[in-house]
């Protein structure tokens, strides 16, 4: 806790407090090093997913004649050893990525949990009576967790380009334009998904709120 606050109030000193993150004070409080690696293996497994559909490729292609092998013995073993491999090297590397994304989701509610107690102890009477219980206890509950759904989604922001890349490319190599009718599509259903997630974020604040008014009527 005592690390989350000291770059917490560094990045609050080097931003404006409307753009300074609490996400980025909890990750550099808690280890860039491990986050970091925890993001590489997401990555090999993203891109360790294309490895047998491009070897299942090759034995499609080696089966209709399109392709000969100047080598077969050595060219057979690489595809069979990368259709056995690739799967299993994915697992290994989204197991460790999960093991590590726990820790550091621990650590972070953790952090953030002894923050919101530090600081509500050193609130003044005047401004505690500006914050309901129900509010003080949420944040403590709930809010002081919600880095876990954002530590899910930072490896997806980051493979997802890449993966839609490598998979446009793969299909444009199988159906020429055609492929063009999946990315148009993908497009045009960009301000539906817009749409949805932000009616899901206004029915989390409302939740927020009424689990506010719950909990203070709970506890009083």
């Amino acid at each position: 806790a005592a690390r989350f606050e000291a770059e917490y109030a560094r990045e609050c000193a080097a931003k404006p407090p409307a753009k300074s993150s609490v996400f980025w004070a909890n990750v550099r409080a808690s280890g860039r090093g491990e986050f970091a690696l925890a993001m590489v293996l997401y990555l090999a497994r993203s891109l360790l997913v294309f490895v047998p559909i491009l070897a299942m490729q090759r034995v499609i292609a080696h089966f209709e004649g399109s392709a000969t092998f100047a080598t077969p013995g050595a060219l057979w073993g690489v595809i069979v050893g990368g259709l056995l491999a690739a799967p299993m090297l994915a697992a290994l590397c989204e197991l460790h990525h999960n093991a590590l994304m726990t820790h550091t989701q621990a650590r972070l509610a953790a952090a953030a949990g002894l923050a919101l107690f530090r600081k509500a102890l050193r609130l003044s009477p005047s401004a505690r009576a500006g914050s309901s219980a129900g509010q003080i206890v949420n944040l403590f509950s709930t809010d002081a967790r919600v880095t876990d759904e954002a530590l899910r989604m930072v490896g997806m922001m980051i493979a997802a380009p890449i993966q839609i890349a490598l998979g446009l490319y793969l299909l444009w190599g199988l159906l020429g334009l055609a492929m063009l009718a999946g990315l148009g599509f993908m497009v045009a259903i960009v301000p539906i998904q817009v749409k949805v997630f932000g009616a899901v974020y206004q029915c989390k604040k409302q939740i927020a709120a009424h689990t506010d008014r719950r909990v203070k009527l709970m506890t009083e």
